[in-house]
């Protein structure tokens, strides 16, 4: 895949992000918890997008190595920190009983030690998460994945694991205001992504796991806006419609 395809695959996942986000932002309220992860979780999948974007670019500038290492440390801690604003979403919709102060905690000191481990992974000789390939033809300096490279997995996948066990946990619950199928594919597509990202693959999968991901949370949101009245958490006239055409269509 030459580079300028590249390029133009990472402009189209923002465009497609940014263009989702737009027409949910006016139906997220700054008061409701979970509607903050949300806006974070999209702040972090752009972020995560321009940051790769760059990377894709200074690649291939053998003078812009130093700038192509600092984009992989960057990225490398960004990522993890898009599960647990997942985590803590899933974690607000169901009102798990675990004190949400203890989640933050938590994932600091993990995010924290993530940082650490991405940093120490770019200095030469560590080769920690990353080892580093000069080819000369062309001239560009190229990341794999080194012997560490399972930490900084689990700790990208296990914000996910946990969002699972928790709805998993309160299905019955959840199913009765929500879809939970729904939420258990927003957690499948990431895992995806690493673990083809683990196997060598072309880093553009992961992204486009996330980007996949967030749509869905959006598709979600938006369906959930359409039939709930959002005053009283009940749902509307139309989704009224609906039930009842299905239990008729269900008669004999």
């Amino acid at each position: 895949m030459s580079q300028l395809t590249i390029i133009f695959n990472t402009l189209i996942l923002f465009v497609v992000v940014f263009a989702a986000f737009f027409y949910l932002r006016k139906q997220l309220f700054n008061n409701d918890y979970g509607h903050r992860m949300i806006k974070n979780m999209f702040f972090t999948i752009i972020l995560i997008i321009s940051i790769n974007l760059l990377t894709d670019i200074t690649e291939h500038f053998v003078f812009l190595t130093t700038l192509y290492r600092i984009l992989i440390v960057i990225n490398s801690a960004i990522i993890p920190s898009l599960g647990f604003f997942w985590l803590l979403y899933i974690h607000h919709l169901v009102n798990f009983k675990v004190s949400r102060k203890l989640v933050w905690l938590v994932a600091f000191i993990i995010l924290l030690t993530n940082l650490v481990l991405s940093i120490l992974s770019v200095i030469p000789g560590m080769n920690l998460y990353y080892t580093f390939t000069l080819v000369s033809t062309p001239a560009l300096l190229h990341a794999n994945i080194s012997r560490f490279y399972f930490i900084y997995a689990i700790v990208t996948l296990l914000p996910y694991i946990l969002a699972t066990i928790i709805l998993i946990i309160n299905w019955q619950k959840l199913i009765k205001k929500r879809r939970p199928f729904v939420y258990l594919g927003v957690s499948a597509f990431p895992v995806f992504g690493i673990l083809c990202q683990a196997l060598d693959l072309d880093n553009s999968i992961t992204i486009a796991s996330i980007v996949v991901t967030f749509v869905i949370i959006v598709l979600d949101l938006q369906h959930h806006f359409v039939v709930t009245d959002y005053l009283t958490g009940l749902y509307n006239r139309r989704r009224l419609a609906q039930k009842l055409k299905e239990k008729i269509n269900k008669m004999h």
